[in-house]
């Protein structure tokens, strides 16, 4: 499992976790990566990945750093890897801000241990480099409950690629691992894969095959390497 998380200066990366809530003791660092958006606000993207979990097992976590704050204490259950297993996933795109009135229902969701992937296709916030990025930070936010719990995938969707965003929240806010790179630790949001249960899921990027004027800032190059790695 990754966990992920945004500070606006930079601090050492930290993740303490267990099975049991009142005793967290193990610990994993990691690094941060940063970015700077439309109104030079500069973003620390911190990624500890939990290697080693027990399968179908709970564990609770925090995430921070000795030398600074640790978040509140979350959990989250580890999958099966049997391809009997049957998941439950809920998938959707295009979810804002102001119209996101299903964000309770899918904490709901999670909370209640219904759910063991979310997917969400494309279009967040409305969007996430709106003013300077902060409408961003505030789905960030609404979008945390549920993300602290059970696996977040995502895709882009064309609010991600506009000319003045071009994919710089996304890229750098959120984490997917492709199971044909496993031993590499860099972030691929483009396209990935990886096996839920006894299906091969596999995420693309259909946005760079628009022409759209406003998309004009993609580079060719996302074509063939996505189509090679395919």
């Amino acid at each position: 499992m990754t966990v992920t998380w945004t500070t606006y200066k930079p601090t050492p990366t930290l993740v303490q976790y267990g099975t049991k809530k009142d005793s967290l003791n193990l610990e994993t660092t990691g690094n941060f990566t940063t970015f700077v958006d439309n109104g030079n606000r500069t973003h620390y993207i911190h990624r500890v990945r939990l290697l080693g979990l027990n399968l179908k097992t709970t564990y609770y976590y925090k995430c921070g750093s000795k030398e600074g704050e640790m978040s509140k204490v979350f959990k989250f259950k580890t999958l099966t890897d049997s391809t009997d297993w049957k998941p439950t996933m809920i998938v959707y795109g295009d979810l804002g801000v102001s119209y996101g009135e299903t964000i309770p229902y899918l904490i709901q969701e999670a909370e209640n241990g219904t759910v063991d992937v979310v997917f969400h296709n494309g279009d967040f916030a409305y969007d996430l480099g709106t003013d300077n990025s902060k409408l961003g930070d505030t789905f960030m936010r609404l979008m945390e409950p549920m993300a602290t719990l059970v696996p977040y995938q995502t895709s882009i969707g064309n609010h991600e690629t506009g000319s003045m965003e071009n994919y710089i929240n996304y890229m750098n806010r959120f984490t997917m691992r492709d199971m044909i790179a496993e031993t590499q630790l860099e972030n691929n949001v483009h396209y990935y894969t990886f096996y839920l249960g006894s299906a091969l899921m596999i995420s693309i990027n259909n946005e760079i095959y628009i022409k759209e004027s406003s998309r004009a800032t993609m580079k060719p190059k996302f074509k063939k390497e996505q189509e090679d790695w395919l």
